[in-house]
């Protein structure tokens, strides 16, 4: 018994290891990098779709006002042909023509104002949406970056596991088979941790000295004891 002792505490020191490769597997910082990238990039291309239909609006309005100046330059264009064409002698005709330019100009002039007041705010969405663009693209590099190195230290963790889950396979058939029960079920309830040593009276596990007399008695023993302190199964190793 105490031989298969023995080898629980060795197949605990694997179990060990198991959760600490895969906690470290739950851990990688290019794991959470990449998707600390990825909300991100989310909400940027969520701005970058908001800027872009925002462009397409302004852009529009731009176009239209631009339209409505062109017909206006054309309307003072024909006004003006007929002022100064010769075909009208008539005073009341021309001044009433005259009156007709000077109203279209002052349009025009309140026209052109729009266009340079329209102008300005598509130039400053086409900024935003470049240099919603930029950041897209390096947020994205910077992910891909990350997602390589992630994907990698997984491989290298998933492998790992593998090679020290099939040494954990082999030596649990050394130990006795409801001591290996018991085991586990406890590892269930303590964290990952169903045994550890006894060393010089002290539990290796929860650091409790235990009196001597208890501890003589657990020596004395050929089968499993367990710490009155933490409830982990104790095994001898002095």
């Amino acid at each position: 018994m105490k031989a298969e002792l023995s080898s629980l505490l060795e197949l605990q020191k694997i179990d060990s290891k198991i959760d600490s490769l895969k906690k470290d597997l739950d851990n990688i910082k290019e794991k959470a990098r990449y998707d600390e990238l990825q909300a991100g990039l989310k909400k940027l291309r969520a701005k970058e779709e908001l800027f872009q239909k925002e462009q397409d609006q302004q852009s529009q309005v731009l176009d239209k006002i631009n339209g409505e100046l062109d017909l206006l330059n054309r309307k003072i264009e024909n006004e003006q042909k007929k002022l100064f064409g010769g075909t009208i002698s008539n005073s009341k005709e021309l001044s009433a023509i005259q009156k007709e330019i000077e109203s279209l100009s002052k349009k025009k002039d309140g026209l052109e104002t729009s266009v340079l007041e329209q102008m300005d705010k598509v130039s400053a969405l086409d900024d935003a949406l470049t240099k919603t663009k930029e950041f897209i693209a390096r947020d994205n590099e910077e992910a891909q970056k990350a997602k390589e190195i992630w994907q990698q230290k997984e491989d290298q963790l998933k492998a790992e596991i593998s090679k020290v889950a099939s040494s954990r396979d082999e030596q649990a058939k050394t130990v006795d088979e409801e001591l290996l029960e018991d085991y586990e079920d406890i590892r269930k309830t303590k964290g990952g941790i169903g045994a550890g040593a006894l060393v010089k009276g002290i539990c290796q596990v929860c650091n409790v000295e235990l009196p001597e007399t208890e501890v003589e008695e657990i020596r004395a023993k050929d089968r499993p004891d367990y710490c009155t302190s933490c409830g982990r199964i104790l095994i001898v190793k002095e």
